[in-house]
């Protein structure tokens, strides 16, 4: 209500509006499609979609330092909890691990997203990184990784062990929570380079 530019005056219309939509994360086009509506529903469209797009998060995030898996999830959950698709991030990082890029490396459709060595390491070396964190989505809400998730962070890290980026953590994010590889345990082991 506030957004649409109306003071509140707990009007009926006011009150059925807070009722329906308790959650605007839940609405979709349709239920903001009533006409006496239209400058609201434009407006919290535009908003939704600029959440979802990385450069919201990204262009601030530049040099910024992660020490935690909580603040990577805080920088990208906005572009992943509610996709219906699979969609796979790396965070390329210099050798003090500050940001230098967030790069959408794969979009897949509805569960299942292919993941090619080539595409996550490519942006990678153009930009000198030293490390890589991988990040990508769940669609069906559940964190927890699968075989699949287990064989590509293995073989994602033996990749990085030939070309000398070191790969630190791979997140998982599934609804408004997340499983983080590093902090459950589960890091594949891949012998280092000689």
């Amino acid at each position: 209500i506030y957004l649409a530019g109306e003071r509140f005056q707990a009007n009926s219309q006011q009150q059925t509006l807070i009722q329906s939509f308790p959650d605007l994360r839940g609405t979709t086009d349709q239920d903001l499609s009533d006409p006496k509506l239209e400058a609201l529903h434009y407006f919290l469209s535009a908003l939704r979609e600029m959440l979802r797009r990385p450069a919201v998060n990204v262009g601030t995030a530049k040099g910024k330092s992660f020490t935690c898996s909580r603040e990577i999830f805080e920088h990208i959950h906005y572009q992943l909890e509610e996709q219906s698709q699979e969609y796979f991030y790396t965070l390329i990082l210099d050798n003090k691990h500050r940001l230098l890029r967030t790069h959408l490396t794969t979009q897949g459709i509805l569960n299942r997203s292919l993941v090619h060595p080539r595409e996550v390491f490519a942006p990678a070396i153009a930009l000198r990184a030293a490390a890589l964190v991988l990040i990508h989505n769940h669609p069906s809400g559940d964190p927890h990784p699968s075989r699949q998730d287990m064989e590509i962070t293995k073989r994602l890290m033996e990749v990085g062990v030939l070309v000398g980026i070191k790969v630190l953590d791979h997140l998982i994010i599934g609804g408004d929570g997340y499983f983080s590889f590093i902090d459950e345990g589960v890091m594949p082991s891949v012998p280092s380079s000689s």
